[in-house]
């Protein structure tokens, strides 16, 4: 692209610039081609037909249907009836039928005369073109139809301006139109019998009672991108220009506004925040307001991450959602959990050791672990924790493994006596083993004994079952808290993935952010900077150094930014609030990262 002349500019790169034009030509080439094809089809098929009688109905708007294609009975009717154009998609749809070659190069032809304000602003039109988005089974379909025709762009410019948009990097397979039509479909596809996750989905699907309008959130979810980066922001004026235009009921249109102002925001707290922490779902239910908002918001968000491209949605994100989905909306029905009582965990722990004698352990256990422990934390799981503290007695450190295939991931439970620092120990062993950390939850005790709780992947993204792998692993982990090997070296030792594809390195500013108004009994401290080995030894080593202990962590990687959150207190289990030791946090965190050159420090 370079070579071209292609530069950057403030909106996009130079070899997006460089794509959308080569795929607007070959998008051209592809249609003269495919109405090549199909008009020797139909003279074949009417050479076939020679002699016998072809049967034709007529339909309303100057349409006949014959020979499985919808044909134009009226030449010119389009240009002098310019609505007659969206009704041609509702008979196909309706009919289950291709347009005829003349009538799409008539479509074509006419397709212009939507970009008049007062055909687009039609009520008519808005009428026609809702209908067209509330039928189940052919809605994708007709869509594609009509963005091939350039009817969709005429109409709706928004979304013409995504055509052929390219983001170059590894996460986006698809041009933005062609994600948004995709997400349509992968939300229309869904059908009983593809696995438990896909029958729950249609399930809640069946509960939508306007799907014409999550079918219009989902097509104009990415309006933003055409404007350039912070798309979900961008695109609140555009989609309101939209509401505006079509003259949709206020509550209609302040759904539609809702659906793409907050698409990102289901995956971003599910992977970025903590969902044991009661204002996590506090705040979002605040956000989303109504359970029917909530339901279009998560079925939005499963079908846009699943259209973005292969890997990219996987067991561990669906069960993410999933539960953020179920929490959520319990909070807008008014119900909340009940704490379990600690006498009724205990005996269920004792259930699930099968030995009565480990009674005083599990009760001595509960009466030194936090009230989010024992809430977030099942009975099995505190079995195996209380089987870990048995081990204590002879081995300074004792670990387990618990193996999710069909989710991709791993639970990696490290169980030892507290130390400064201990989280980035950990942390920047499994870094050394090319061990990709998802989350972290961390249980101290009263009496100094951490029970810390990894949720790992490789980073294919699959669960890490190769025991020898393990071993190699929690022996370095041995030594390292031993003091018996340095972090750097064992980082320095790791070996060499295989190398990507190359990719344009834009200057990425780091940012560290301290927010107190996320957790109510816990400081946030997020950072966003280019992934890189050994990022969260780093950071993690700085919280502790600056005196903080880590409660839980939320390990997000967004293309080639990572995207942590930490909730952390002081060592007497305090918020950090007081200003100077906010400063002190954020500068501290930010000495770890190479080049940062952005603070944020929002109100305490």
């Amino acid at each position: 692209a370079k070579a071209l002349g292609y530069a950057d500019d403030p909106v996009r790169l130079g070899v997006e610039t460089f794509m959308r034009e080569y795929y607007l030509h070959a998008r051209a080439i592809h249609r003269m081609s495919a109405r090549l094809i199909a008009r020797c089809q139909e003279g074949l098929a009417r050479r076939g037909a020679a002699g016998r009688r072809v049967r034709r109905a007529a339909l309303a708007d100057g349409l006949v249907a014959y020979e499985g294609r919808l044909h134009l009975a009226e030449p010119g009717a389009l240009l002098k009836d310019p609505a007659r154009i969206l009704r041609v998609f509702w008979h196909a749809q309706q009919l289950g039928i291709e347009l005829g070659v003349d009538l799409e190069r008539a479509v074509e032809d006419a397709a212009p005369t939507l970009a008049a304000d007062a055909w687009r602003a039609s009520p008519a039109l808005r009428h026609l073109f809702l209908a067209i988005l509330r039928p189940w089974g052919r809605v994708a379909t007709t869509l594609r139809r009509m963005h091939d025709t350039g009817v969709l762009g005429a109409y709706l410019p928004e979304f013409g301006a995504l055509t052929c948009l390219v983001q170059y990097d590894h996460y986006h397979r698809y041009s933005v139109d062609q994600h948004s039509l995709l997400a349509v479909e992968t939300l229309e596809g869904l059908a009983p019998g593809q696995g438990a996750y896909a029958d729950e989905l249609v399930e809640i699907l069946a509960e939508v009672e306007r799907p014409e309008l999550l079918m219009l959130g989902i097509l104009l979810h990415d309006i933003g991108k055409a404007e350039g980066h912070g798309h979900a922001e961008k695109g609140v004026p555009l989609i309101k220009a939209v509401t505006r235009r079509l003259n949709l009921d206020p509550d209609d249109a302040a759904l539609v506004e809702f659906l793409v102002e907050h698409h990102l925001l289901l995956s971003h707290v599910a992977e970025r925040r903590d969902l044991d922490d009661p204002k996590t779902v506090e705040r979002l239910a605040r956000v989303v307001r109504f359970p029917a908002w909530l339901t279009m918001l998560y079925l939005l968000t499963c079908a846009d991450i699943r259209a973005v491209g292969p890997g990219v949605w996987n067991a561990w994100r669906a069960a993410l959602l999933r539960e953020l989905y179920v929490r959520t909306r319990t909070r807008l029905a008014g119900r909340s959990p009940k704490p379990p009582r600690r006498a009724a965990v205990a005996h269920r722990i004792v259930q699930a050791l099968a030995d009565p004698t480990y009674r005083p352990a599990a009760e001595a256990h509960l009466a030194r672990v936090s009230d989010r422990y024992v809430r977030s934390t099942s009975p099995q799981r505190m079995a195996a924790h209380v089987r870990l503290i048995e081990r204590l007695r002879d081995e300074p450190v004792a670990t387990e493994l618990f193996h999710y295939p069909d989710l991709g991931t791993s639970d990696f439970v490290v169980v030892t006596r507290d130390t400064p620092g201990l989280f980035a120990l950990i942390a920047g062993t499994l870094a050394a083993h090319q061990v990709n950390v998802l989350s972290a939850q961390i249980e101290t005790r009263a009496d100094g004994i951490a029970v810390d709780t990894f949720h790992v992947n490789d980073p294919r993204g699959d669960a890490i079952d190769d025991e020898s792998r393990w071993e190699r692993l929690t022996g370095d982990l041995r030594r390292t808290l031993a003091g018996e090997v340095s972090m750097e070296a064992l980082l320095t030792a790791r070996p060499p993935r295989a190398p990507a594809a190359p990719l344009p390195k834009p200057v990425a500013r780091a940012r560290v952010t301290v927010d107190n108004s996320v957790s109510d009994s816990r400081t946030v401290v997020e950072v966003k900077a280019p992934d890189r080995v050994g990022l969260l030894y780093r950071v993690t080593r700085a919280l502790a150094e600056a005196g903080c202990d880590i409660a839980t962590a939320k390990i997000a990687t967004d293309l080639d930014q990572a995207f942590d959150a930490f909730y952390v207190t002081d060592r007497a289990r305090r918020k950090i609030e007081a200003p100077a030791a906010v400063a002190a946090l954020r500068h501290a965190v930010a000495a770890a990262l190479d080049g940062v050159d952005e603070l944020d420090a929002r109100p305490v």
